[in-house]
Order: C-alpha cells, then sequence, then structure tokens
C-alpha cells in the first residue's frame, strides 16, 4: 500500500513539473513574440522617417566640387535606403559616419574657408549622433526623428552656403580691392603663425 501511494505521489510530482514547464515555454515564447513585434514596430518607424534629402546643385555651383569623389559616395551613399532589415539602417549610419569624415578631410581648396567646412562639420556631427542612437540596444525613434531632420537641414544649410558663395564670387571688385583681401588674408596667415610658434611673438 505504501508503495502505491509513493508511486502516485512521484507520478503527482512529475505531472505538475511537466506543466510548470510547459508555462515556463509559453512564457518564454509569449516574451520572444512581443519582443519581435516592438523590433518590427521600430523598423517600420524608421523605415517611414527615414527620408533623407541631398542638394541639388546647379552647374556654376558644381563647378566648385570638381572631382570631389569623397562628396558624390556620401550623397549616393544617401540616397540609397535601406529596406531589408534594422540591421541595413544600421550599418547604413555606421556608413555615414564613415564617408563624412572622408569627405571631412578632402575637401577642395575652392570650398576649404571657414563658413563652408562649419557646415561640414555640423554634418558629420549629426551623421554621427544618427550612427550612435542606431547601434543603441534600445533604438530611441523620437531622437532618430529629430536627427534625420537636422541632418536634412544641414544639407540645406550647405546648399545655401555655396549658392552664397557662388554669388559673391561674380560680385566686380573694386580697383585695388583685391590687393587688400591679399594683404589681409596674408597677414591673417602671419598671425597664426605666430601664435602657433610664440617666439616669433618675443
Amino acid at each position: 500500500m505504501m508503495i502505491k501511494n509513493s508511486w502516485r505521489i512521484v507520478l503527482i510530482l512529475i505531472c505538475i513539473l511537466n506543466v510548470g514547464c510547459r508555462q515556463d515555454d509559453v512564457q518564454r515564447r509569449e516574451a520572444q513574440i512581443k519582443e519581435e513585434q516592438k523590433k518590427e514596430e521600430v523598423f517600420i518607424q524608421i523605415r517611414d522617417a527615414w527620408t533623407l534629402k541631398t542638394p541639388v546643385f546647379g552647374v556654376k555651383e558644381q563647378a566648385y566640387f570638381g572631382d570631389w569623389a569623397q562628396w558624390r559616395v556620401l550623397t549616393t551613399e544617401v540616397r540609397q535606403k535601406p529596406s531589408t532589415s534594422i540591421q541595413a539602417f544600421q550599418t547604413k549610419a555606421r556608413t555615414f559616419s564613415i564617408k563624412i569624415k572622408e569627405v571631412n578631410s578632402s575637401i577642395p581648396s575652392a570650398l576649404n574657408i571657414p563658413e563652408f567646412k562649419s557646415r561640414l562639420m555640423v554634418l558629420q556631427t549629426k551623421m554621427n549622433t544618427l550612427d550612435l542612437f542606431m547601434n543603441l540596444d534600445q533604438i530611441p525613434v523620437d531622437k532618430i526623428k529629430i536627427t534625420i531632420a537636422e541632418i536634412n537641414e544641414q544639407f540645406t544649410a550647405i546648399q545655401s552656403q555655396l549658392t552664397e558663395i557662388v554669388l559673391r564670387s561674380e560680385i566686380p571688385l573694386e580697383e585695388g580691392e583685391m590687393e587688400t583681401i591679399q594683404q589681409l588674408r596674408d597677414t591673417t596667415r602671419m598671425v597664426g603663425k605666430n601664435m602657433q610658434n610664440p617666439k616669433n611673438l618675443e
């Protein structure tokens, strides 16, 4: 009699364990499904927000770029929107960070002026921010939407700055103005050298 009761207890315990394991499996599966749904929602929101617009330059503006291959590569990357997965967007954001760095280290001499360089530097900061946000464990969708808008704003600022450079170049200089500008540049260059080498100031 004792043996039968013992077997019944063992069977009851086995049933309880099996039910408990099945419940754990169901809970894990439900958690996994919720996580997959959350990732899919993030992907859809980022896909819909990912609308980047590169500047369109006229012939005069384009002449300042010449054969600036790094800029062409960057803007081509920007125009090619990912579509397959969140990982594709993460890879694209990382590519932006790499390409904008190459752009900033290869600015053509005609554009190598503070006003233009500062706008490119801001663009680099915004693209680095996008890369950072996209590769966090919990992707902040709202911040990414803001950053994408800021990148578009910076592309517009670059376009406006280049248009201004072209317009300024078309204003005829008065007699002697070029010599004055050259003297100012020489003076600025000399001050910069002296600041880098304080011995020249003694």
